[in-house]
């Protein structure tokens, strides 16, 4: 039913500024003079509690103008039926919104409101085992956001970004088919690699470094389950060592009276040799346990990491240690191994020391550049327009206490940064250009 309600306790919807923005100045301006010259011809349509479900930018200009009451129809209906007239009144108006991540958005609702699944769709109430064609499809969907299917199956799947990446696939800093990619990996994965590249360099990637990341880091993802899997498999031998050892030890210690009498001394000494046995197999278990602790932490820790190492010296090392494991193998089958060879891998293992620590090395100067970059990157930016300030402007005499603290922060920055340069020159290992570490 229509009616007029005063502007003041109309209210917009949540979802509106998620799934569409603002119109372009000169629609907007078209519309303005339109409801300024003839007024709102069609009502807005709210909800009971004078939320609004369609008409926001009519409710903006009314603002504007400074109307009192406007023109609505109230509808009765569920919160996701509003949800869903909201997007399809915009939709039929042209109203389009080409952002992407807001187009992903009202696809994945339309998917969820529509039952859209893979195949076919139980019906509610179905008996089991029967299902039947489903009324909507993907197609549906794409002809709603003016897309085809294979773009909006892409599209949902930007869904799955953070939310910092999908601000940056919004700026468009950041192409929709590397954000694509990236959108397969964990949130926790995204905001390390977002972390570890920082704005700039996440925005830099083409298609096929990001495919290339997500593939990296999928990998020692997968590296990091098969240890987490070994684990809790080395876990259980160690309760079910623990078990038997404790079964044993009870049953060593009921008969212990009883063995010298009725048995003989050669089954004690059996018995207290295979609780021995089983002390070492316990011990064993909890050292493999320990290690695959160690390992494991340690893939937690480098999964990103991964994506700044240098893939020579990874080649290398991975080189090195091969030759070691084959030395070792010849060792193995030797009673007495030569001391040429022993010699061979105390060299290569020296060898292995000094790459890792340069690997090692180089991860500290990315982390150490980025920072440094990100620091002085606005004071870089800026220097032009303070020459040009400095030119224009009186400033003798000038004088006040907050350009003093300014200053003095500079030189302590300078300090440190002197002190931290004069330490790699006079340390182990080659000069590390970090305007070589973006």
């Amino acid at each position: 039913m229509r009616s007029e309600i005063p502007v003041s306790l109309l209210k917009a919807h949540p979802k509106n500024q998620e799934y569409y923005s603002n119109l372009s100045d000169e629609k907007y301006q078209e519309i303005k003079r339109s409801i300024e010259a003839h007024g709102i011809r069609d009502p807005l349509k709210v909800l009971p509690d004078y939320t609004v479900v369609a008409g926001h930018q009519r409710l903006r200009i009314a603002r504007e103008l400074g109307l009192e009451k406007v023109p609505v129809v109230i509808l009765d209906v569920s919160l996701e039926e509003a949800e869903y007239l909201l997007i399809a009144d915009n939709e039929e108006r042209r109203q389009f919104d080409d952002n992407p991540i807001r187009k992903a958005k009202r696809a994945e609702f339309l998917k969820r409101y529509w039952g859209v699944r893979e195949g076919r769709l139980a019906k509610p109430g179905t008996p089991e085992g029967h299902f039947v064609p489903q009324v909507k499809t993907l197609a549906d969907v794409a002809e709603a956001i003016g897309e085809t299917e294979k773009s909006t199956k892409r599209l949902l799947k930007l869904n799955d970004l953070i939310p910092s990446l999908q601000d940056l696939v919004s700026r468009s800093k950041l192409s929709q088919a590397a954000a694509y990619s990236l959108a397969f990996l964990p949130p926790e994965e995204q905001e390390n690699l977002l972390n570890a590249l920082g704005e700039s360099g996440v925005c830099g990637l083409s298609v096929a470094e990001a495919k290339e990341l997500r593939a990296r880091i999928e990998s020692a993802l997968k590296e990091r389950d098969d240890l987490a899997g070994k684990l809790a498999e080395s876990q259980e031998r160690e309760r079910e060592l623990d078990r038997k050892l404790s079964a044993l030890q009870d049953q060593l210690e009921s008969a212990r009276e009883d063995i010298a009498e009725r048995l003989s001394h050669e089954y004690q000494e059996k018995t207290e040799q295979a609780l021995s046995n089983l002390k070492r197999q316990l011990k064993e278990a909890r050292d493999e346990t320990a290690e695959l602790w160690a390992k494991l932490k340690q893939a937690k820790a480098k999964v990103t990491e991964k994506i700044v190492s240098d893939p020579k010296q990874e080649t290398e090392i991975k080189n090195l240690k091969a030759k070691i494991e084959e030395l070792e193998k010849q060792l193995a089958e030797n009673n007495k191994p030569g001391a040429d060879i022993v010699a061979e891998i105390e060299r290569l293992e020296s060898e292995k020391r000094v790459l890792e620590w340069e690997v090692n090395r180089t991860r500290q100067a990315v982390v150490f550049g980025n920072f440094v970059r990100k620091l002085f990157t606005p004071l870089m930016k800026a220097e032009d327009e303070y020459d040009n300030l400095v030119r224009q402007t009186e400033l003798r005499g000038l004088h006040f206490e907050e350009a003093r603290r300014w200053i003095a922060m500079l030189k302590r920055y300078q300090e440190k940064l002197g002190d931290a340069m004069r330490t790699v020159e006079s340390g182990a290992g080659k000069v590390i250009d970090i305007s070589k570490t973006r």
